[in-house]
């Protein structure tokens, strides 16, 4: 968004500090536009489970009932005690899904519930629960509408981005193991507590890295000065923050009167304003603090130098800013559910993979399906059926 002033900002000097306010605007804006369209694949990959994969788990428990249902007509054939046996603990393999699965008709798990108890099954659930195959496991309801970006405050990521940063430094400075952080912690202290007292453990777990007494005491004063720097930041992000939010109704303020369409004579050049006084209060009445220092930053150029103190406070304001996006877009992408073989890879997620990993699950359901429709065949045909029930490790899967 530029604004349409006549301004000679060539011969305006720029700050490092209006530098660094264009870079963050930059970034912003970017990975605004990342998360815009991760959120979009979410919810297209929401969508195509709705109407690709929910049918599929529709098909699968119709095939489930009718394996029920010829299962219970096979009890009357002439078998064994062991065959019936089997059958029975079949049944109630196949039957108990589809009660949990409160996704079967009322008449349909009536008649699922009398059949257990017939079987004398019913009120033991715990140990004739089916287990899912684990060839095929997808939660339908993990990526439908529930996934929801977590809200953290700006001081709170803030020092959560802090303390993920600082166990890159330590681990890389003192060679420690990815579970070496398997301790949970409140904060900045609590951290360096429970880190301190793990490493001073060290030379008697792991004699490779030997923890001596002048290491310890180096070691603390490194951790007081790492805890100085973290709080003294986020004192100063504290206070901008503060400053930013308290100076934004002075900004608003300052550009319109700037630009304010009363002022101007010129009947064009009023026009002009009054369509960037609207902008600047859409920016203002949305709180948009990207757009709304932009344009200060801009009229001030035409005005008078806009004091790098007040936009170094936004810079700051901005960082985190841009910290929530990052933040959002990494809990997004976490979202997804990613399968061994995304998770497994070391290279950076992108969109395209998670439409890879839909069409690759939908197509083991798929194939899924079509072994339950080969095994509904078997259970139909008495001999196969027998032939099934004597091959434990087959029949345990069917």
């Amino acid at each position: 968004m530029q604004l349409q002033l006549k301004s000679k900002v060539s011969e305006v000097k720029v700050s490092a500090q209006q530098k660094e306010f264009q870079h963050l605007k930059q970034q912003i804006e970017q990975q605004t536009s990342v998360l815009q369209q991760w959120s979009q694949a979410q919810q297209d990959i929401q969508l195509r489970v709705r109407q690709e994969i929910w049918p599929i788990f529709d098909k699968l428990r119709i095939i489930s009932l009718e394996k029920i249902q010829v299962l219970v007509r096979q009890r009357n054939k002439k078998i064994t005690k062991a065959q019936l046996l089997k059958l029975n603990e079949k049944i109630v393999q196949l039957a108990q899904p589809l009660i949990d699965s409160k996704k079967i008709t009322e008449q349909q798990n009536n008649q699922l519930v009398a059949l257990l108890n017939e079987l004398g099954y019913y009120g033991d659930q715990n140990s004739s629960r089916a287990q899912v195959h684990s060839s095929v496991q997808y939660d339908q309801h993990s990526t439908s509408d529930d996934l929801n970006v977590a809200q953290d405050s700006e001081i709170e990521q803030y020092l959560k981005n802090e303390l993920e940063q600082l166990k890159l430094l330590l681990s890389d400075k003192y060679e420690l193991k990815e579970d070496f952080f398997d301790f949970s912690y409140l904060g900045l202290d609590d951290f360096i507590i429970k880190f301190s007292r793990k490493m001073k453990d060290i030379e008697y777990i792991e004699p490779s890295h030997p923890f001596a007494v002048q290491e310890q005491q180096l070691f603390h004063r490194e951790m007081m000065r790492e805890k100085a720097r973290v709080e003294k930041k986020l004192q100063q992000r504290i206070l901008a923050r503060k400053n930013a939010n308290q100076s934004m109704k002075h900004i608003y303020h300052r550009i319109a009167a700037e630009i304010h369409p009363d002022r101007e004579q010129d009947e064009q050049k009023k026009q002009i304003k009054t369509e960037l006084l609207q902008q600047v209060n859409q920016a203002y009445e949305a709180k948009d603090l990207v757009n709304l220092v932009q344009f200060q930053v801009e009229v001030g150029q035409k005005a008078r130098p806009v004091a790098d103190q007040l936009i170094r406070s936004h810079n700051i304001t901005l960082e985190l800013q841009l910290e929530q996006i990052e933040a959002k877009i990494t809990h997004l992408i976490q979202s997804f559910n990613w399968d061994e073989q995304i998770s497994a890879s070391k290279k950076q997620r992108k969109i395209e993979d998670a439409y890879a990993q839909h069409e690759r699950k939908k197509a083991q359901l798929k194939q899924f399906l079509e072994q339950e429709k080969m095994i509904l065949a078997h259970f139909k045909d008495f001999s196969a059926l027998q032939d099934l029930m004597k091959n434990q490790s087959i029949w345990h899967i069917c």
